[in-house]
């Protein structure tokens, strides 16, 4: 076999490879692609041909979670959600399915931080398309008043404590109002406990406890921050 013989075999064998890269997964374009790590992609990237990605934005209700406008450009479907490399299968969407000039909403329940970056890929029939955006700052306020504490007494002797408080907070991810008692309840200086321990608690969950405990001294009241250690054997007590 001559060597013009084997440079035509393997143009042959290279053409036959792109052709069954092609028919099993899209373009070679698009396999090269979504095989790359987030690190390894470029900030923003399209390989599908018929989904736009119009805008992501970072929202707070109930909980946090990301939120995709996406149009089409012909018949796609919306398959796989990722954010920094990872699937994400806590999404829902107006519509899986788009032709041309139609709008779904993307909603991502992820929680997400202040002031970080992620990337974002949706995969869909004919490719994927992703965006690195950072999360926009959330300015984190709380405040917190009780008024009209009274104490009455049933027929049977049992005390009653009633009290009306106001609150309000901004950022914080579903704030729960407990009441406690203590055996000295006319002590109005009772110190607040905030548990606060880096072993056990993200930076941003630390700067929220802080951030609280400054509120709250602001206020006038006495704050205490204590370990996992600490609360355990307050708890005990």
């Amino acid at each position: 076999m001559t060597n013009m013989h084997l440079i035509r075999y393997a143009i042959l064998l290279i053409f036959l490879v792109i052709v069954l890269m092609a028919v099993n997964w899209g373009s070679p374009t698009q396999w090269f692609e979504s095989s790359l790590t987030p690190s390894e992609k470029s900030v923003t990237g399209d390989t599908s041909a018929g989904l736009n990605l119009e805008e992501i934005t970072f929202r707070i209700s109930d909980r946090r979670y990301i939120q995709a406008l996406l149009s089409g450009e012909s018949d796609v479907e919306v398959r796989e959600v990722w954010v920094n490399g990872d699937r994400i299968f806590t999404w829902t969407a107006d519509s899986l399915s788009l032709s041309s000039g139609n709008l779904t909403r993307l909603t991502i329940y992820f929680q997400w931080n202040s002031n970080e970056t992620y990337m974002v890929e949706i995969v869909t029939s004919d490719g994927e398309i992703w965006d690195t955006i950072t999360a926009r700052n959330v300015k984190l306020e709380m405040s917190f008043q009780i008024d009209n504490v009274n104490y009455t007494e049933s027929s049977t002797g049992e005390g009653i404590f009633t009290a009306t408080y106001d609150v309000y907070s901004s950022g914080y991810y579903e704030p729960t109002v407990m009441a406690f008692l203590s055996e000295n309840y006319s002590d109005i200086r009772l110190p607040v406990v905030i548990f606060r321990d880096e072993n056990f608690m993200p930076n941003e969950t630390i700067e929220r406890a802080n951030e609280l405990g400054d509120i709250l001294e602001q206020m006038g009241e006495d704050v205490r921050y204590v370990t996992w250690v600490e609360l355990d054997d307050i708890a005990r007590r």
